[in-house]
């Protein structure tokens, strides 16, 4: 019987730019200023800065003031850097945001998109390429470790597994209930990026790629 996955996929571990011009418009401005009012900014206190990532964590920290918003100054910061297994990608973002659940996700994608900051995604940080799980100073990494939740079917042949989960735990989980996945070959790889990229497993020949067997993402 297969052992398909349904994985929890909030974002891709690409990293994306989002740059401005140097002369905003006014228009940009304003709809940005819309934005974050709506997500609950005072923009009095907070005044649009677009482009700038030192802002934009300040947003964030507002926003997420639960101990999920890192800078430099926190204990956490160069734990969280440091989570690559490749040196190369120990950059030094703005600032590390580590969002609890898909909502914080949305919030965190409307605040880098409406103030056009440079971000890079985070799963498990297992690709050795500089600007695909990090970025440096002059943008935010949002790192999705926190969304590790796994469970299965009633019927035992579907799991929901969170993007920043490992696949070790994710096996573990299966194995628990009597099944085997379809997933990474090093135990640490994280289960977002290893989905995104096809997933080639052990199983490949048997199989076919990981992706093939996912039934939904979010």
């Amino acid at each position: 019987m297969k052992n398909y996955v349904s994985a929890l996929l909030l974002a891709a571990p690409y990293w994306t730019y989002l740059v401005s011009s140097t002369a905003v418009p006014s228009q940009d401005i304003a709809a940005a200023t819309t934005r974050l009012q709506t997500l609950g900014v005072d923009t009095a206190k907070y005044p649009v800065r677009r482009g700038d990532p030192t802002f934009t964590c300040e947003v964030l920290n507002f926003l997420f003031p639960k101990n999920e918003t890192f800078t430099a100054t926190s204990n956490f910061y160069t734990p969280l850097v440091d989570i690559p297994w490749s040196q190369t990608c120990w950059l030094e973002p703005a600032c590390i945001v580590t969002p609890n659940s898909a909502p914080e996700v949305s919030i965190i994608i409307q605040v880098i998109s409406a103030l056009e900051t440079k971000f890079a995604i985070r799963s498990g940080g297992h690709k050795p390429t500089p600007g695909f799980n990090s970025v440096g100073s002059d943008g935010i990494l949002i790192a999705l470790q926190n969304l590790n939740s796994l469970s299965i079917s009633a019927d035992k042949n579907t799991m929901t597994v969170g993007t920043g989960a490992r696949w070790r735990d994710a096996y573990v989980f299966a194995r628990d209930h009597g099944k085997i996945l379809v997933g990474g070959r090093e135990p640490m790889v994280g289960v977002g990026g290893f989905l995104l990229g096809g997933g080639i497993s052990l199983f490949v020949n048997t199989w076919g790629l990981a992706l093939d067997l996912v039934t939904r993402f979010e």
